[in-house]
């Protein structure tokens, strides 16, 4: 299978080779961005996979056009929603810490998507909505009433 990512903000359909310098690209993203990996002239299987500094890699797999989605986790619970996580600009969620995982559980999961097109049953996946999460804002009108709030508290 040939392998081709993107970006919201940058290149289209450029070939994925090499599962570390997908990791690279991502990390070189804006905090609202994503690399989206996907065979080439399908839809699935893909993988989006995100950079949050300070926290890591969100991975997150499309196995076929039926799948709701699976994150790959640290581990198989959660702690309460705690980490910010911003929803392409529709929302601003916080989710559980153990959705953030460190490089080398991102590049082994990637690096056996690459060759498989599958998740990497070894490691721990939660689907979409099987996690818990809090939304902070949802919509326009929430985000600039939230963003208002901010700015009038670092004003104080």
């Amino acid at each position: 299978m040939r392998w081709l990512y993107s970006t919201l903000s940058g290149p289209e359909n450029v070939p994925a080779q090499d599962a570390s310098e997908l990791l690279g690209v991502a990390r070189g993203l804006p905090v609202w961005d994503a690399l989206i990996v996907v065979a080439e002239n399908q839809d699935c299987p893909r993988v989006h996979v995100s950079w949050h500094d300070g926290h890591g890699f969100v991975v997150h797999c499309f196995e076929d056009r039926e799948s709701w989605g699976f994150f790959l986790a640290e581990a198989p619970s959660f702690s309460s929603p705690e980490v910010k996580i911003a929803m392409g600009g529709q929302a601003l969620e916080k989710w559980p810490r153990q959705l953030f995982v460190d490089s080398d559980r991102a590049l082994e999961a990637l690096a056996f998507f690459l060759k498989t097109g599958k998740q990497n049953g070894t490691q721990h996946w939660v689907r979409t909505d099987a996690f818990p999460r809090e939304i902070v804002w949802e919509g326009r009108e929430c985000r600039e009433a939230w963003e208002k709030k901010q700015r009038a508290t670092k004003e104080e």
